[in-house]
């Protein structure tokens, strides 16, 4: 049965074709003790949003699973890795989500109405203002800060220096919002 949220429409993102998968998953792929397992899959979603992709792993006899940021290969199609550190089997899947604070970055890179750019930095200090619930010490001040100064900016290209500044989106990505994230449903 769907969940409400898949009903709704917040559960964008698709996942297909997730390669290593013998017999979808019914077999082990072998790799030895420091190979890299590269995993690629589809991944995208309706619409132009950007999606952001991670992949899953972990040891079978861990609990926890650990995460690698997927590298987009151009076509929908993206791929990562983790290292066989321990003999035994490994699980892994892949989740994806469209990212909104990615769209809006990628958006606002291309306005050019100043009008426009005002308005934008606001849904951006929205974002941000989230982003920074999600976070703690340093790196919740500092997107909170941000926050405040895209949300009282009056000078659209300055305002836009801001948003788009380097180390504030590498902060920024630490903490995205995952609550309509979907995961290939296999592992």
């Amino acid at each position: 049965r769907a969940s409400s949220s898949v009903i709704d429409g917040r559960m964008r993102a698709v996942i297909e074709n997730v390669q290593p998968q013998v017999d979808a998953g019914r077999f082990a792929s072998k790799r030895t003790l420091g190979d890299l397992v590269r995993v690629e899959a589809d991944a995208f979603t309706d619409g132009h949003d950007s999606v952001r992709c991670m992949l899953r792993y972990r040891h079978a006899d861990q609990t926890d699973w650990s995460e690698a940021e997927m590298q987009p290969l151009g076509n929908d199609r993206w791929q990562g890795s983790f290292e066989v550190t321990a003999l035994g089997r490994y699980r892994y899947t892949v989740v994806a989500w469209a990212d909104r604070y990615l769209t809006w970055r990628r958006e606002l890179e291309r306005r050019d109405d100043p009008a426009d750019i005002l308005l934008a930095l606001k849904v951006g200090a929205d974002l941000l203002t989230n982003a920074a619930r999600r976070a703690a010490g340093e790196d919740r001040a500092r997107l909170e800060a941000a926050a405040r100064r895209l949300a009282g900016s009056r000078d659209a290209e300055a305002g836009r220096t801001l948003a788009l500044d380097a180390e504030l989106d590498r902060v920024a990505k630490r903490f995205p919002d995952r609550r309509f994230e979907t995961r290939f449903d296999r592992e």
